[in-house]
């Protein structure tokens, strides 16, 4: 219900904006702005609630709801592809409308840059490489430059932070204390994978590896999340080796994105589709994208160990390969109250 709170209120300005008062700027920009944002909540739906689109893009997804009026008797799910097809339509347009204008950045609104960072994600998962080629590009070029990780204080790295120079969109209230960022705990397979010299290692967890650090706790309420650069370098190069013929390309995207985050980093001259996914894992953990890639990579099956007190029997839960409970049920509870679901 938080999601769909959030898509009213984008409705109500895109509903009115074109006869508000201001100027052609502030119109563009505001309409720009919440064509994404509701472009983004349906993307943390559909992925949610909706089949992976590269699975079953005819299944029931969630009810695309474009303005703000009161329905009365409830609305209907639309399938998995139109609701992909509409946040194509909103991101497009929302580039457009924000393209010919100076990019802002460091306000807490999206910008053009970002909107293209999860344009040329949502192609992706759309498996439209070309599209998400392009999109990535307008992000790489007009965004931030990546930060380099060699040469930042892990004592006083924030993660979520406009002062780091990749950092297009911060968004999400945190309002997280100490004791709760302690429950994010990486696993040991994760960890396993960065080699020694990333900084990652340093600024993402804690010293013994127990606590993830990237949202940690710092005194004030501060955004959780975040669009950066980094994505867009990812998105375009898993979109260059699923294209078959871009592994240069697809190389040196990889390798830029490495440079600034490994020490004495050597330059790989190969590489293959799984170390551009185990890269995405490696940057992107934790950041509301590895269960939506698990969904598109084919629905592996995942195993986790389980207790609630120190004292209990470990509890195993296996979640088989392409289990249907990779998609959410929608609650009885919602449907109770819109049987048209």
């Amino acid at each position: 219900s938080g999601s769909y709170e959030r898509i009213m209120g984008c409705n109500a300005v895109l509903d009115g904006i074109d006869d508000a008062i201001g100027t052609q700027y502030e119109r563009d920009r505001i309409k720009a702005e919440a064509l994404a944002v509701r472009a983004y909540l349906y993307f943390q739906l559909v992925n949610i609630y909706g089949e992976p689109y590269n699975e079953n893009r005819e299944a029931l997804g969630v009810p695309l709801k474009l303005t703000a009026g009161i329905v009365e008797n409830g609305v209907a799910r639309d399938r998995v592809v139109t609701v992909y097809n509409r946040m194509v339509t909103d991101l497009e347009m929302a580039s457009s409308l924000l393209e010919n204008y100076p990019k802002t950045r460091g306000d807490y609104r999206i910008n053009y840059s970002s909107v293209n960072i999860l344009l040329s994600r949502v192609y992706l998962y759309m498996e439209r490489w070309d599209d998400a080629i392009t999109a990535a590009n307008r992000a790489i070029k007009t965004g931030g430059v990546l930060t380099d990780y060699t040469k930042v204080d892990a004592s006083s790295f924030y993660f979520t932070d406009y002062e780091h120079s990749e950092v297009e969109w911060l968004y999400g209230a945190n309002n997280r204390n100490q004791g709760m960022s302690s429950c994010m705990i990486p696993s040991s397979d994760l960890i396993s994978r960065y080699e020694r010299n990333d900084c990652r290692l340093l600024l993402y967890f804690s010293s013994d590896m127990r606590t993830v650090y990237k949202q940690r706790w710092n005194g004030t309420v501060r955004p959780a999340n975040t669009l950066r650069v980094s994505e867009a370098y990812l998105n375009r190069a898993e979109a260059y080796m699923q294209k078959g013929n871009g592994m240069t390309n697809a190389l040196a995207d990889l390798n830029e994105l490495r440079r600034p985050r490994i020490k004495e980093y050597t330059e790989a001259t190969t590489t293959t589709l799984e170390e551009i996914r185990l890269e995405r894992r490696l940057e992107l953990c934790f950041e509301e994208h590895r269960w939506f890639d698990l969904r598109r990579y084919g629905m592996p099956a995942i195993s986790h160990r389980y207790k609630n007190k120190s004292t209990d029997a470990w509890l195993e839960y296996t979640l088989k390969e392409r289990d249907p409970l990779y998609t959410f049920p929608i609650p009885n509870v919602i449907i109770e109250k819109n049987s048209s679901l």
